[in-house]
């Protein structure tokens, strides 16, 4: 064959490539198109015109990382396809996913945006978690699971390592067996809990007093005020403990206040929210620098009814006793796996979220993407997880990633978990194999750089 048309052929390939990533990228990213603009700014055109860009930036964005990363194993394969390729393509997947996260939280950057605001909707893991290979998220977490599921089936297509595909299945399936074994039973106190679904319009009024602790939705505490016991609770002489948020009005602006109180003392702990939802509750520099240009109104409008100001502080456990330690978040945290590894970490014995998810229309599939996040909160961590929604079920999860309650709206659901304070390998050492994956990623760089540099005269 001639240099000619080998150079046409890996051109052609490399299309190919690219277009498959972007045509999977855009699957996973479609329910950006089922918001409700009216939701974000009175005018719809402007909000979809935006979708439209930030739609075609990011798949297009992630299929060009993902197509450059394939084309890369693909020459590597060529030259070592066999174990340490396999073990190669894990790390380096894993880290290609991460920085496709990453990229999309920059593309979202602006004054309350942030680069640690990731969005992972281009991974397989939350779709993995509604398998049993769930399990495994404990000892590679998020990203290296995603990764273990492409390599898996890399090995039964490719010809040359089709080999190993009995020995890398019967090693993934006794990995996912011994992290199951090892922190299936949760080593806490059962401990009543309620989770609420409900409307910003319809607001229920909250009767589960034999619960222990109550989780509201986002915006669930609005009537309330400090150290006052918010009006939606009846009067009682049960002492319970309650999580929500509230929206407050500030001289500078609207912030969401993440809130945590007692049936005795009304609200006792306050920490604004930190993770804010892009094109929702922030605008980036560039769509803030265009709508103040084409459309003013629309900018108007959205800093009046829609902009929230991101707290600075690292959400931290709220204490009730030794067994009951709650890590809770407020909306778009459930996003970030990293806030509820922290939370962990620190010493929280259950997780929660309390969110507001009515943009999203009832997306289906961003409705299986986010219970994929919620589950894999609670299995990576071995914690229970509670999400209390409006416009949107609520429900509670086990330690093991199973829902053990479910709230539809307009309801209420009073069930039992069981607390857990053991760590997984994953609350401890986090995303290590992206990590492993970045650091070759930056040694190959620098090999390629220093070949590419011209010698020196002498």
């Amino acid at each position: 064959m001639s240099k000619d048309r080998r150079k046409l052929r890996l051109l052609v390939a490399k299309h190919k490539i690219f277009i498959i990533c972007w045509l999977i990228s855009s699957i996973l990213w479609s329910w950006l198109w089922l918001i409700d603009a009216a939701r974000i700014s009175q005018q719809r055109l402007i909000p979809y015109l935006i979708i439209g860009l930030v739609f075609f930036l990011i798949t297009g964005l992630s299929a060009l990382v993902f197509s450059r990363t394939i084309m890369h194993l693909a020459l590597k394969y060529r030259q070592k396809p066999g174990v340490l390729w396999l073990l190669y393509t894990i790390v380096i997947w894993a880290f290609a996913e991460a920085l496709v996260a990453w990229l999309v939280a920059f593309i979202w950057i602006g004054r309350n945006g942030s680069i640690s605001n990731v969005l992972p909707f281009d991974s397989l893991t939350p779709f993995v978690m509604y398998t049993p290979l769930r399990f495994l998220s404990r000892f590679v977490g998020f990203h290296g699971l995603s990764a273990i599921v492409v390599v898996g089936a890399a090995v039964l297509i490719l010809k040359n390592v089709k080999k190993y595909a009995l020995a890398y299945w019967a090693t993934v399936a006794m990995l996912t067996f011994f992290s199951w074994l090892l922190y299936k039973t949760p080593n806490g106190v059962p401990t009543r809990v309620t989770v609420i679904a409900e409307t910003l319009e319809h607001k229920l009024p909250v009767n589960s007093y034999d619960s222990k602790l109550i989780i509201l939705p986002e915006y669930g505490l609005d009537d309330s005020v400090d150290v006052v016991k918010p009006q939606r609770f009846m009067p009682t002489d049960s002492i319970y403990y309650y999580v929500g948020s509230k929206l407050t009005n500030t001289p500078i602006g609207h912030t969401n206040v993440l809130v945590f109180g007692n049936s005795k003392d009304g609200n006792i702990q306050h920490q604004a929210k930190n993770r804010l939802i892009p094109g929702g509750e922030h605008l980036s520099y560039g769509v803030e620098m265009a709508l103040g240009i084409f459309s003013p109104t629309t900018l108007s409008d959205f800093k009046t009814r829609r902009e929230v100001l991101r707290g600075t502080k690292s959400i931290i456990p709220y204490f009730i006793d030794n067994d009951l330690i709650v890590g809770a978040g407020v909306c778009s945290s459930t996003i970030s796996t990293r806030d509820y590894r922290q939370l962990a970490k620190k010493g929280a014995t259950i997780l929660s979220n309390s969110a507001s998810l009515e943009i999203f229309e009832g997306s289906r599939l961003f409705r299986w993407q986010q219970l994929g996040l919620s589950t894999f909160m609670a299995t990576a961590n071995a914690r229970p997880f509670l999400q209390s929604t409006n416009n949107w079920p609520a429900y509670a999860l086990d330690n093991n990633g199973r829902q053990v309650m479910k709230a539809l709206p307009i309801s209420q659901k009073q069930g039992i978990i069981i607390t857990n304070n053991r760590n997984t390998p994953y609350t401890i050492l986090g995303e290590w194999p992206v990590w492993v994956g970045a650091i070759i990623t930056l040694f190959h760089l620098a090999r390629l750089a220093r070949m590419k540099s011209p010698k020196k005269l002498k």
